[in-house]
């Protein structure tokens, strides 16, 4: 038998929250909205974007990037120790959750079309190019296939 694991699902799950809560915030989503200035020219003014109740919508703004190593790093376990975590049946899903976070932040970033988004998507989560190699001969010689496998049974003239 082992060493006992450093965290059980109930801390984990507090680690974890724990370190994207220290690396992101909620800010509610501005707008700028127009108006007629008292001269009649038109003016800008930042307004809380709401929802259909009144309530203001609400953005995630993160700090910097999550990443599984900062995740492991506040945690202070290694990268093998966080794998043996999601292997158990009780953790698996808290670590699944964790990396769903990380990737959906970085699938975000591809919209900016950046390119250490799509690394860090297949380098760390699986993502990758599909290549199909399926290929199309099409022959349109305008004779039916009798006609074709006939002229393949004749002698040259």
């Amino acid at each position: 038998m082992g060493r006992p694991k450093k965290y059980t699902a109930a801390s984990l799950k507090k680690g974890v929250a724990a370190y994207f809560n220290s690396i992101r915030y909620e800010q509610a989503v501005v707008h700028k909205e127009v108006y007629k200035g008292d001269d009649g020219t038109a003016r800008y003014r930042e307004v809380i974007a709401c929802d259909e109740e009144g309530k203001p919508i609400m953005q995630k703004v993160w700090t910097k990037p999550p990443s599984l190593a900062g995740l492991c790093l506040h945690l202070k376990i290694s990268r093998d120790t966080w794998a043996e975590y999601g292997k158990d049946p009780d953790m698996g899903p808290i670590v699944q959750e964790a990396r769903m976070i990380v990737e959906d932040y970085w699938s975000e970033q591809l919209a900016n079309d950046c390119k250490g988004a799509r690394f860090a998507l297949e380098a760390n989560m699986g993502w990758g190019e599909r290549w199909s190699t399926k290929q199309e001969i099409v022959h349109n010689v305008g004779n039916s296939l009798e006609e074709f496998l006939k002229q393949q049974e004749e002698p040259d003239a």
